[in-house]
């Protein structure tokens, strides 16, 4: 495996203890120094549709920052206001933000992000 950019992965470590809390509940398929994802692996509707797994969030290195990619945003955009101004302002697309350090303000809303989008998939998992 070849890291795109070595000097990143302190800061996808350092991101990626955001992620740990959420393994409880969600299932990591791939946990490697450079790729960490999260999959909910519950039956649950999205869109009036079920679906048997549904891909949570990732964090990749990237040339030259580390992108956190964050689904549920697709599943609710209610999810949008636990966002401060701070993490919006490194949206790369409606899901990917990119990362080139951590303060903590965005740290509390990658935590906050993680934290509802679990409990929107729990709240919609089939029963």
């Amino acid at each position: 495996m070849t890291v795109e950019n070595e000097t990143l992965l302190p800061l996808i470590a350092e991101v990626g203890q955001l992620v740990v809390p959420q393994a409880e509940t969600l299932a990591a398929r791939r946990d490697e120094p450079d790729y960490h994802d999260l999959w909910s692996e519950t039956d649950v509707a999205i869109a009036g549709r079920e679906k048997k797994e549904v891909f949570f969030a990732d964090l990749v290195i990237q040339k030259s920052d580390v992108s956190f990619s964050f689904m549920p945003v697709y599943a609710s955009g209610d999810l949008r206001a636990v966002f401060g101004p701070e993490l919006p302002a490194t949206l790369k697309s409606r899901s990917c933000f990119l990362i080139r350090r951590l303060t903590p303000e965005p740290a509390q809303q990658i935590e906050a992000a993680l934290r509802a989008g679990r409990e929107l998939c729990e709240d919609r998992c089939s029963a």
